[in-house]
């Protein structure tokens, strides 16, 4: 489903070919999320029977014409509604961040306080699994049954991982432009 998101985020910058968004795909985001072309295909297929792209037909011979997708009024609307909703649950899990980190890509096609709302609610999830975080992690330090050191190394690395995406979270928030990005 985030699949056809990314899609008409991509168009939003102009007409492309499939494969062209592929690669545009594996480029900016591809060290936490990747499309197949098994699931890019029938994205573009479920979006065109929506009505929220087009297509135009290359130039070329039959076998070797190659489709451009093109963004449509509808499609561009369809964007914004997703963005503007909060990444899924009301925690912090690999899933979410994965939708809010796609969805913050195109933040630059929202207003100043359309990005901040959505930044501050995102602050304030982190913030939350952080604070629980540390907790269970000083309850577990205090007690007598304390996980092995790799286990604890790995909580830690967790831990830090969250604490990292709330401090990232709020230099955005504090250096974000106000104007068109």
């Amino acid at each position: 489903m985030l699949a056809q998101y990314v899609i008409l985020g991509l168009l939003m910058e102009g007409p492309k070919h499939g494969y062209e968004i592929k690669q545009i795909i594996e480029r900016w985001s591809g060290l936490f999320w990747k499309v197949s072309f098994g699931s890019l295909y029938p994205a573009l297929h479920r979006l065109t029977e929506n009505g929220c792209i087009s297509i135009d037909a290359g130039s070329g011979t039959d076998t070797l014409r190659r489709k451009t997708f093109r963004l449509t009024e509808k499609g561009e609307a369809v964007l914004r509604a997703w963005l503007l909703e909060p990444a899924e649950g009301t925690g912090v899990s690999r899933n979410n961040t994965n939708e809010f980190m796609l969805k913050f890509t195109f933040f630059g096609y929202l207003t100043y306080e359309e990005r901040d709302k959505l930044i501050a609610c995102r602050l304030t999830k982190v913030k939350k699994k952080l604070d629980e975080m540390e907790a269970r992690r000083e309850k577990i330090k205090n007690s007598k049954e304390r996980p092995g050191f790799y286990a604890w190394a790995m909580r830690d690395l967790i831990i830090r991982s969250v604490a990292l995406e709330y401090e990232w979270l709020q230099a955005v928030r504090q250096n974000q432009s106000d104007g068109p990005q």
